[in-house]
């Protein structure tokens, strides 16, 4: 039986270090509690005082990416219908040189894949999703470009690349019981979109799923986070979020915000969509995360229903 490979950080943090550089760093803003909140493959969270969540890298491809997010969201958080987080601090991380950090005020609201979302819930998200895609795809690009924001340099869309990488990640998924059947996914795989031109002019996001979706108590769309993964490039990589938390019926409510996008942009989304649940569900079997793992788990069954266990 294979197994799944470990996503070791490079660099480990606590508590009292991250207070001590918060107080080093800014002595007025108090840093009287500090807590854990989440931690990814690429970064960890802190809230602070209740009202602040600072992000520190883990790994040194994280700082790089840090960087983008603030020089993305310092130019167009005020843009967007949707809250996003806006930088207010950033510093660098002690004995990591260039590594850097950053602080935004808290924004309210629970995960998507903590809670439970009905039918209709979903169907709200549809058009408020298309709604936001819509509008931070034409966002001009070259101040930020001008600014530092970077294209895609990790081949998000390579279909070669990641298709072979899913299959692997598949095989591995199906060996330890994590799903049924994977026929269906791998035959969606095997017929990619032909003579596909990368579109790489629009802002994306990068990494948009369940888990960087805020909702509040009624259960609507209303914040974006983690944004560590924007660039500009094609705008499939934010699309395939459609495909991983949107079941197919709702995908006309998307598209109806949206706009029009034409069927192969639409058939690369639900590949990138394949892909990302595959490594959500890997690295949450991983870490033992319940709610990635059923993340995965609800994306696996809108793309190819009666895949996962």
């Amino acid at each position: 039986m294979t197994t799944i490979s470990a996503w070791q950080p490079e660099r480990h943090y606590n508590v009292d270090e991250i207070q001590t550089v918060l107080r080093r760093d800014f002595p007025d803003l108090g840093a009287r509690t500090t807590v854990l909140i989440g931690e990814g493959m690429d970064n960890c969270a802190y809230l602070v005082d209740n009202t602040y969540v600072f992000r520190f890298p883990r790994r040194a491809i994280a700082a790089n990416l840090i960087d983008s997010e603030i020089i993305a969201l310092s130019h167009t958080a005020l843009l967007l219908p949707i809250s996003v987080p806006v930088p207010l601090f950033t510093g660098l991380v002690p004995a990591a040189a260039g590594w850097r950090y950053v602080g935004y005020r808290r924004l309210p609201g629970f995960t998507g894949c903590s809670i439970p979302l009905t039918l209709n819930d979903r169907k709200r998200l549809a058009t408020d999703l298309g709604n936001f895609l819509r509008i931070l795809h034409s966002i001009p690009i070259k101040s930020l470009v001008d600014a530092g924001l970077p294209q895609d340099t990790i081949g998000r869309l390579d279909i070669e690349k990641r298709t072979e990488m899913c299959l692997n990640r598949l095989m591995e998924l199906q060996d330890i019981g994590f799903l049924a059947d994977t026929t269906e996914l791998i035959k969606i795989l095997n017929r990619p979109p032909t003579h596909y031109q990368n579109l790489g002019n629009c802002l994306v996001h990068g990494d948009l799923y369940s888990r960087h979706l805020l909702f509040n108590a009624e259960r609507n769309l209303c914040g974006v986070i983690d944004w560590g993964d924007v660039h500009y490039g094609d705008v499939a990589v934010d699309l395939a979020v459609a495909h991983l938390v949107l079941p197919p019926q709702l995908h006309s409510d998307f598209l109806m915000a949206y706009g029009e996008v034409k069927t192969p942009v639409w058939q690369l989304a639900r590949l990138r969509a394949i892909w990302h649940s595959s490594l959500v569900a890997a690295y949450g079997t991983e870490i033992r995360d319940e709610n990635l793992i059923e993340s995965a788990r609800t994306a696996f069954d809108f793309i190819a229903p009666g895949s996962a266990v």
